[in-house]
């Protein structure tokens, strides 16, 4: 948990091969915005904000897309699965699958 907090709070993901994911500065403030909403909801209980956290991060989903989620979900094992282990990242999956079945093309 102290490794996704430190990637939120420098808004930059540095990946054990060596590489870093930078992001523009839109999507930095989105980071924030969505830090400040998580805090509102579940470390200082403010009503309602629980509700707006999750549509935001529902709506981040959404624009992810189907082929962008299975990358994040792919990248993520691949550098991160010694630390985070295979149990939590097919339970993150598992998590986020409803959103990627409902992101495939239907079939004929």
């Amino acid at each position: 948990m102290k490794k996704v907090i430190g990637f939120i709070q420098i808004k930059k993901i540095n990946l054990p091969s060596g590489e870093s994911i930078h992001f523009g500065s839109a999507i930095q403030q989105f980071i924030g915005e969505v830090r400040e909403l998580y805090q509102d909801a579940f470390k200082k209980n403010i009503t309602d904000k629980e509700k707006e956290y999750y549509a935001y991060y529902t709506a981040l989903l959404l624009v992810c897309g189907h082929p962008g989620l299975k990358a994040a979900i792919q990248l993520v094992k691949q550098e991160f699965e010694s630390l985070f282990t295979t149990y939590y990242i097919e339970k993150c999956r598992n998590y986020i699958a409803p959103y990627i079945e409902a992101l495939l093309p239907e079939n004929p």
